[in-house]
Order: structure tokens, then C-alpha cells, then sequence
């Protein structure tokens, strides 16, 4: 199984985090699931490390966490699935954004090559299914997000959004004024959806469960976190703050590459 390895961030980079988030302070991280780290799991499922919208019920003993291994995104755990049984985890109180028409849903996600082809769900805002946002990969193996019976986000069905099997794969979805976007590895896909989306405290939030418990996505899961913003907020500043989140090890390189150039320059001065 090939990880995804993230580079260490230097200084600089952390101070051009901080400085996107000091430039764009309404755009708040509401919830953050760290997905097997430590003091972040009760009871086989995730706890919320920012707010309190802990996930309360766990199918088959919850999701099994696995330490030691690279990781996406730096962390030093992650959340699996790919145990006999059906598992996951649903029902959190109080994970819907703040305000339903302007939110950041942003996902780790990884797939073995046998398990490319499920037609299953990662996340259900809305375990009745109507209305919800969902993130999954459909049976030809690509990544899909949808409000369902409402309308896909991103391409019909996921056609074109192909999963490349053993590799951390970030799926975000922006809503902004209404309108849904959806992201793969931070790049945005073809089409929107401009449906409402139903995400409610007594609708239970469901991960890598399908309703019901019967089935369940297999793979892995890390770093889960919920955005909320002011509709004044650009979508522009609303992507630079949920993806400077977490900075691409091609990114981290450049910044880090652009940092030495100038601190060999101030030298040679």
C-alpha cells in the first residue's frame, strides 16, 4: 500500500498560514475529527477536537485506528474500515455548520485496488438520505459527490473523477451563496448544484455507514473537518484558508525552496 507522505511545514510556511487566516478571520473551523489520534477516539468513534459534536453511536465496534503508519496530512493516525464486519459511526449532535448556505466539508480518504469499485458512501450529512451530502466512489471507481435526489455536485455520477487506488485523496465540498462545488486534491470539479442541502441535528450524520448499517465504505479515513463563512466572504479567500489548512508537499517545496532563495539573498547582501 503506497501512503501519501506530507512534508514537515518549515516557518515559513506556518507564517503564511497564519497570515491567510488572520486575513480571512470569518472563515472559522467549526468541527475537526482527527481520525485515531490520541485523546480523539471514544468508544470506536471519533471525537470533535474543536467543537462538541462528538459521533455517538458506533456500528459493529466502531472504526478500528491504526498508528504507525504514514498517515494523511501529517497525522500520525488514521481511521479504518477494511476490518471483517460491517463498521463505522453515526449520529453527531451539533456537526451541522452554522449557516447551512455557506460551509467547507473537507475529507482524507484512501482505497485499496480491490476495493475501487463499491458504490459507497464516505459521509451522509443526513442519514434519511433526502436532501444530504454525500461523498463517495461509485462502482466504476470514481470519486462522486451528490445532494441526494436533488443533484450531483461535480460530475454526473462521477464520471471522469477517477480514484487512483493506495493514495490519500483530499474530497472537499464549498458551498458558497448556495451553490455547491466539489473539490478532489484541492481542484475543483466540473459542474455545480445550487439544491438545499439537509444537515440537521435529528437527520444523524453517518461515516463510511450507509443508512441502516447493513453496508459500509471500505478503505480509510483521516482528518475530517466543517467550515462555516459569511456569505460576503470570496469563494477565492474560502479556498486558500480550507486548503492552506493542510499545505501539498509540492507546495510545501516551492514555499519552502522561495524562503531559502530569499534568506540566501539577505546573506549575500
Amino acid at each position: 500500500m503506497t501512503n501519501k507522505v506530507i512534508s514537515t511545514p518549515s516557518m515559513v510556511v506556518a507564517g503564511m498560514i497564519a497570515c491567510t487566516a488572520l486575513g480571512n478571520a470569518a472563515i472559522v473551523l467549526e468541527h475537526h475529527y482527527e481520525m485515531g489520534e490520541v485523546g480523539t477516539m471514544s468508544g470506536g468513534v471519533p471525537t470533535d477536537s474543536v467543537g462538541s459534536a462528538d459521533f455517538g453511536n458506533a456500528v459493529s465496534g466502531g472504526l478500528q485506528t491504526v498508528s504507525g503508519d504514514t498517515a494523511a496530512s501529517g497525522s500520525t493516525a488514521y481511521l479504518t474500515t477494511t476490518q471483517t464486519g460491517n463498521n463505522g459511526a453515526y449520529n453527531a449532535p451539533g456537526m451541522a455548520p452554522s449557516d447551512i448556505q455557506n460551509f467547507a466539508f473537507d475529507i482524507w480518504v484512501r482505497v485499496q485496488s480491490a476495493d475501487l469499485n463499491q458504490n459507497k458512501f464516505v459521509f451522509l450529512s443526513n442519514g434519511n438520505n433526502s436532501g444530504s451530502l454525500k461523498l463517495g466512489i461509485n462502482a466504476s471507481g470514481e470519486w462522486m459527490a451528490t445532494n441526494h435526489a436533488v443533484g450531483w455536485i461535480g460530475a454526473t455520477t462521477g464520471t471522469g473523477q477517477t480514484a487512483t487506488a493506495d493514495e490519500w485523496t483530499r474530497l472537499t465540498v464549498i458551498r458558497s451563496n448556495g451553490t455547491s462545488r466539489f473539490y478532489i486534491n484541492g481542484v475543483a470539479q466540473d459542474g455545480t448544484n445550487g439544491g438545499n442541502i439537509t444537515w440537521s441535528d435529528t437527520t444523524q450524520a453517518h461515516l463510511a455507514i450507509q443508512p441502516g448499517g447493513t453496508s459500509e465504505f471500505k478503505g480509510d479515513i483521516d482528518d475530517m473537518k466543517v467550515w462555516s463563512f459569511s456569505g460576503s466572504d470570496q469563494l477565492s479567500d474560502v479556498e486558500n484558508t480550507v486548503f492552506a489548512a493542510v499545505p501539498e508537499p509540492s507546495s510545501t517545496a516551492l514555499i519552502g525552496l522561495a524562503g531559502l532563495g530569499f534568506i540566501l539573498r539577505r546573506r549575500r547582501a
